[in-house]
């Protein structure tokens, strides 16, 4: 096969692919600083994640250029925490966003506490009678 061909058959295989969007629910507990906490940081967080998410689309710019990942942990760990005296968050942020960052601060602490999922765990192929054999034999 000369390059031409199989430059096309790759190209083919790549235009077949479909970008889905993440679950918004699923992203949550794929978030780095969500890792350690409960029920009621994830409420929060998941209040910031939307807050945030909605302000980007608004803006133009990515979440993470909007309000810092480390800074939204940081809300979400300590709800009391003002959004300026957050060590993550720039001063232009919390100037800009602090109310916004607050209102989703107490939605998040109002909704009902967030539940992790448990975590998937794939199928173990169950051993042949031949290759159980052979275990027992070694073993």
């Amino acid at each position: 096969m000369g390059r031409q061909a199989w430059a096309e058959e790759e190209f083919a295989r790549l235009e077949q692919v479909r970008h889905q969007p993440p679950d918004p629910e699923r992203a949550l507990f794929s978030f780095k600083e969500g890792r350690g906490l409960g029920g009621r940081g994830l409420a929060v967080l998941r209040s910031l994640l939307e807050m945030r998410e909605a302000e980007a689309r608004r803006l133009g710019r990515p979440p993470a250029f909007v309000i810092p990942n480390a800074a939204l942990g940081e809300l979400a760990a300590n709800p009391a925490l003002d959004p300026a005296d957050a060590p993550s968050m720039p001063p232009s942020a919390a100037r800009r966003l602090g109310e916004k960052v607050r209102r989703a601060v107490k939605r998040g602490l109002a909704a009902p506490e967030v539940r992790r999922p448990a975590p998937e765990r794939p199928a173990r192929p169950r051993p042949s009678r031949a290759e159980a054999a052979r275990t027992r034999r070694r073993g």
